[in-house]
Parts: structure tokens; C-alpha cells; sequence
């Protein structure tokens, strides 16, 4: 019995070291290949979240960008590989926020979520809001305009609310722009509802916050070519350092109706309107386009919630939703973002429909 252990014993023995070293065999193969193929920087994971360098906690909102952050990020598609993100001294990927504003100054501020924001841009300048401001600069050539990004990744119509009415409305715009709807789905969708959105964000705790395999990988694994593929691969999977990780999306499966959900969206965009008013801002409402508008009822809801309130209120609407084709890959590189092309299509629209508008006040506009 015992000789019969000991033979079990040794032949389990040999199998684990037969699969080990053919486990040292493939991972030693893909290390020869990566290194023969691969540049290292494609390898190493530049998620926008992936440490406390890009984002941190803010008593009143979610969380914002690092104030003054400069780096690189992986580009999630889009014509460029790496990303170039720059913040101003609040955290938005955008210019300067301005001590004072002079008669001659054109204001436009731009609230929204990521599609705002620029995933895929390569640089803060082909963002859609920074296009548009081309756009006016050279319709309007004796005003400095200056467009103002504040879309941030993750954020919703409650976040643009807030972060308008402290920072925003300082600004004093000229037109305010607000393009919302994607990321608003799973909390209005919520029987939970709170108007704050405290059942949705969860408090990040970033100083805390576990960042993906590759970024824990001790320093001297992290030279191993085939050890950054596999962890890239098993991070990406996980969408570890996502900010997603900080919320409660996706909410349990129990929805209110579509049209309750977008009735809660066209609220929040109205407290905006109505603070843009207050500093004596127009307020520009847009239709959210999405690449595949079939999906959920929400998003049919939510844009005619949209219009409806336009026509109800007069609240200017641009209708992206309408003016943008559905199910290009030419224009959207997934169900709500933007390529090249197609950020600079929603800038001569948005341009369009402030210029056919008449919302900007000027003696002696460009021709």
C-alpha cells in the first residue's frame, strides 16, 4: 500500500513538472516571439484610471481629473494608439479657467460624459468642444473664444448639474451646451431613484483602489515581454482601473418605464438651463446619438423627451440624434463614441445650429 502511494506520489509529481515545463515552454515561446515582433510600450496598459495620478475624490462631485495632469493613455480606438490627456488646475481636460471675462470674450461651456470628454482624441485639440471653438473662432475673428470642456468619463446629467452650478456658471458664458444620455440609462432606469444620484456613484476611495494585475506585477516581472501580454489581456478583459468599478452599473434588472427614466434626464438638463439663464448664458440642449438607437426603449424616450421639452419651453435643441446617420463605423467606433470623423461632425453640427440660431449676439459676424 505504502510502495503503491509513493508510486501514485511520483507519477502525479512527474505530470505537474511535465505540465510546468510545458507551461515554461510556451510562455519561454511567446516571450521569444513578443520580443522578436513586439515594441515593449504596446504591451504596457495605460488605462485613463489605472492609478491616483488621473483621478481623485471631490467633496461634492464623484470624483474629478488631478488638477494639472499631463500623460499618455491607451487610446480605446480611433486613428491613434496613445492618447494625450492634459487637465487645467480643476481637473478638466480643457483650457484655463479665466479670472475674469472681457467684453470681446465668446464663452461656450460643453457638459457631458465621455463623448464630451474625447475618448479616442488624440489630444485635448481634437476634442469635439475644442473644433468647435475653431469653428466660432473663425466665424467670429475680432471676439477670443474660448470653448470650455467640462465632460468627464462616467459622468451624467446630475454630475454636469453640479459641476456647472460651482464651477461652470463662474465662467460666465456665452451658450452652454449640454449633450447627455448614455451614461444616464442605468441610474434613471433605477426603482431606487434618488435626485442626487447617491444611489448610483459609490465613494471611490482611489488611494484604496486595486488597479489590474499588470500594474501589481513586481518590478522585475514587469521586463518579462510575455508576462505584460497576459496581464494586459486579463486586465482588459476585467476593465481593471475603470471608473466603472465606482458605481452600481449595471443597476438590478427591475426598471421604471422608459418614459419616467427620460423624464428624470430632461429635469436635471432643465436645472442646468435654468442656471445658464441665471448667469445670463443661452442654453443648448442635444439629442445624444446612438450608434444603435434599438437597443433599449430608453433611447428613443429620452431623445423625444428631449424635443418635447424644447418645443414646450423654447430651450434651443440641436438634434445630433437626427442629424447624424445610425450605424456608422465611420463616424462611432462603438455604441456612443466618436472617431475622427465623427467628432467633427458633431462640431459642425453643434456650430451650425448656433449660427442658423442667430445665439450669438454679434455686431459684424463673418460671412
Amino acid at each position: 500500500m505504502a510502495e503503491r502511494r509513493r508510486n501514485g506520489a511520483r507519477v502525479a509529481a512527474s505530470r505537474v513538472a511535465l505540465a510546468l515545463a510545458g507551461l515554461a515552454a510556451i510562455l519561454g515561446g511567446l516571450e521569444l516571439a513578443l520580443r522578436a515582433t513586439t515594441d515593449y510600450r504596446s504591451l504596457e496598459r495605460r488605462p485613463w484610471a489605472a492609478d491616483d495620478s488621473a483621478y481623485v475624490d471631490h467633496p461634492f462631485l464623484p470624483f474629478v481629473g488631478r488638477a494639472g495632469m499631463l500623460r499618455e493613455i491607451d487610446c480605446p480606438s480611433g486613428d491613434e494608439p496613445t492618447c494625450r490627456i492634459r487637465h487645467n488646475a480643476h481637473g478638466f481636460r480643457t483650457h484655463e479657467f479665466p479670472a475674469s471675462k472681457a467684453p470681446e470674450d465668446l464663452f461656450v461651456v460643453c457638459l457631458g460624459g465621455s463623448t464630451t470628454w474625447g475618448a479616442a482624441a488624440p489630444t485635448n485639440a481634437e476634442t469635439w468642444p475644442e473644433q468647435l471653438e475653431r469653428l466660432l473662432q473663425q466665424r467670429y475673428p475680432h471676439r477670443r473664444v474660448r470653448v470650455f470642456n467640462f465632460g468627464t468619463t462616467l459622468a451624467n446629467s446630475a454630475y454636469s448639474a453640479v459641476a456647472f452650478g460651482l464651477i461652470g456658471a463662474h465662467l460666465r458664458p456665452d451658450i452652454v451646451v449640454v449633450y447627455h444620455g448614455f451614461n444616464d440609462d442605468g441610474p434613471m432606469n433605477a426603482t431606487n431613484y434618488l435626485s442626487d444620484l447617491s444611489h448610483f456613484y459609490r465613494d471611490l476611495g482611489l488611494p484604496l483602489a486595486w488597479h489590474g494585475t499588470q500594474t501589481s506585477l513586481p518590478s522585475w516581472l514587469r521586463r518579462s515581454y510575455a508576462a505584460m501580454f497576459v496581464t494586459d489581456r486579463i486586465d482588459r478583459l476585467s476593465e481593471a482601473g475603470s471608473l466603472s468599478f465606482y458605481t452600481t452599473w449595471p443597476l438590478p434588472a427591475r426598471k421604471v418605464s422608459a418614459e419616467t427614466a427620460a423624464a428624470r434626464v430632461v429635469a436635471n438638463l432643465e436645472t442646468i438651463a435654468t442656471m445658464a439663464r441665471s448667469v445670463g448664458a443661452v442654453p443648448v440642449l442635444a439629442t445624444f446619438q446612438f450608434f444603435d438607437p434599438s437597443l433599449t426603449a430608453y433611447r428613443g424616450a429620452v431623445n423625444e423627451a428631449i424635443r418635447a421639452h424644447g418645443r414646450r419651453t423654447g430651450t434651443h435643441v440641436i438634434d445630433l440624434d437626427r442629424a447624424i446617420p445610425d450605424y456608422s463605423d465611420d463616424l462611432q467606433f462603438d455604441d456612443c463614441h466618436f472617431t475622427a470623423r465623427g467628432r467633427e461632425r458633431v462640431a459642425t453640427e453643434v456650430f451650425a445650429g448656433i449660427v442658423e440660431r442667430n445665439l450669438i449676439a454679434d455686431p459684424s459676424p463673418r460671412q
